[in-house]
């Protein structure tokens, strides 16, 4: 069993997933930058899944800039503890996971929604009635999950796919 730390960078917090190469999540939330590096010390994981940014030939700003410091110094910690580091990039993980683009004949929900959509219908007991969430008395497969948790976990379910599995797997929205 290879237990994966699935991360979504950000510029002032990040989400992460701690999931082992049979979809089994240990820990996820999002923390402040600092308290998630202090994590990616003491947190029980072989190998580190990381989702990075690639220039869209946009104009970027303090954010942006902010976020690709978080990536190196993500980068920096996981070579010094000796984690196995692989780089995702956001196209790389929606093409995996099928999601759709939008065209002008064609409007297709955001890739963030399309995403929890193919994670729940893959994953979760029953996606329709609550996103595969559930509720504190009986929660699903994703209880607790919000916001970046989800993209952490994409990046993680890609890596395994991929690397662990060696699988290509695209699902329909």
């Amino acid at each position: 069993m290879i237990k994966i730390l699935g991360i979504d960078p950000a510029n002032k917090q990040t989400g992460y997933v701690i999931v082992d190469n049979n979809f089994k999540i240990y820990d996820k939330g999002i923390i402040k930058n600092d308290k998630f590096i202090e994590l990616m010390r003491t947190a029980d994981y072989d190998r580190i899944a990381l989702e990075v940014i690639v220039p869209y030939g946009q104009r970027v700003g303090k954010t942006t800039f902010a976020t690709a410091e978080m990536i190196g110094a993500i980068s920096m910690v996981a070579k010094l503890l000796d984690k196995p580091l692989f780089r995702a990039t956001r196209p790389d993980i929606t093409r995996h996971l099928g999601v759709q683009r939008s065209t002008k004949n064609n409007k297709q929900p955001t890739a963030d929604s399309q995403i929890i959509t193919i994670l729940g219908k893959r994953f979760a007991k029953d996606y329709h009635n609550n996103r595969g969430e559930g509720t504190k008395d009986n929660p699903d497969y994703f209880y607790g999950f919000k916001a970046d948790i989800w993209q952490a976990f994409a990046v993680a379910v890609y890596y395994i796919d991929t690397k662990v599995n060696n699988k290509q797997i695209k699902l329909e929205v």
